[in-house]
């Protein structure tokens, strides 16, 4: 089986989960796995995979059980992708809030949008187009996280994030490590440091619906958002926000892999299960990376399970927090708004 989650580097935008399951004798297949039907898999059972059948194809061998199926499977933003809404009308409210009343507002397969501390506030007005792509410009809007679940969707606030070794997780050794993973975190393969071409830009032009554009930084390398904000002074704010989260190009890690067959105290299948927004420390020879989970891609086989982790790095969520051992520290983080 294959699944992959999240977004690749904190500048794209979310897709829906996609990925494979390839079963062998499919005679013995559930009844009940139909196109649309949710199916879940686990992992040392954590659950790790939530999609929404969209094929079967069969493969037929020599003998019955030789036969195989692969099972296609979406994610739960893939049923906001396809919902559409006319001149629906954007009220003003919170970005979270406004993400809820587009998937309550899809006609006949409404989704489930949950708010979690969003921040900012919409502009009033009606929209037309995707609902997927309506999703995705409020979470632009407040430079926020989606978090894919088997029958809804989670929407973070900019400044969300988790630490797993406090509730409801409480777990011991949620970090990668190249020293002693046995005893204190989980060993690790491959980590893959930053590429410029995503994760460092020098100016950010925001766009936002019925207001005039705005600007901050200045260069060739420029990240450009289209948004909902309320007002010039939120997407002044939000353009100074994001370029302090992008202008540094300092090296960090992007990307990380592990597998079944390495040592670990803490089993990767539970840093899948806990996903988007959960720190995850990095230490490699001796320094510390402090990053944040965006997204992973999990491939198994009867051999091994491979696990791959993509990250943002410090630098990219260095925003003040209070009272936090990592993020609230005055004369290292920055201020948000």
């Amino acid at each position: 089986m294959t699944w992959t989650a999240g977004r690749s580097a904190k500048s794209d935008q979310f897709s829906a989960g996609r990925g494979s399951i390839t079963v062998r004798n499919p005679q013995t297949l559930p009844a009940a796995i139909v196109l649309e039907a949710l199916v879940t898999l686990s992992i040392n059972s954590q659950q790790i995979c939530a999609g929404y059948v969209t094929n079967i194809q069969y493969e037929y061998g020599m003998v019955a059980n030789e036969d195989i199926a692969i099972i296609s499977l979406e994610g739960y933003i893939a049923r906001l992708g396809r919902g559409y809404l006319k001149n629906f009308l954007m009220g003003g409210g919170s970005t979270g809030f406004e993400a809820t009343r587009v998937g309550n507002a899809l006609t006949g397969d409404s989704a489930t949008v949950t708010d979690v501390d969003t921040r900012s506030n919409t502009s009033s007005g009606f929209i037309t187009g995707d609902a997927g792509n309506i999703i995705n410009q409020l979470v632009a809007t407040e430079q926020g996280r989606l978090k894919e679940q088997a029958s809804s969707l989670l929407f973070y606030g900019r400044d969300v994030t988790f630490d797993a070794s406090q509730a409801p997780t409480s777990y011991t050794g949620f970090k990668f490590t190249d020293s002693n993973p046995a005893g204190t975190g989980i060993a690790y393969d491959v980590v893959t440091f930053a590429s410029l071409t995503d994760n460092y830009f020098t100016q950010v032009t925001v766009t936002p619906e019925g207001l005039s554009t705005v600007q901050a930084g200045d260069g060739a390398r420029n990240l450009q958002i289209s948004t909902y904000d309320e007002s010039d002074e939120q997407a002044q704010n939000l353009a100074d926000y994001t370029l302090g989260e992008f202008d540094t190009s300092t090296s960090v890690p992007v990307s990380i892999t592990t597998k079944n067959s390495l040592k670990w105290l803490l089993d990767p299948a539970k840093v899948v299960a806990a996903g988007v927004g959960y720190r995850l420390p990095i230490e490699l020879r001796g320094t510390t990376y402090n990053s944040v989970i965006e997204g992973w891609t999990v491939t198994a086989d009867p051999d091994d399970v491979r696990y791959s982790f993509n990250v943002s790095g410090y630098p990219q969520n260095n925003f003040f927090i209070l009272d936090d051992p990592i993020y609230g520290r005055l004369d290292f983080n920055k201020l948000s708004f």
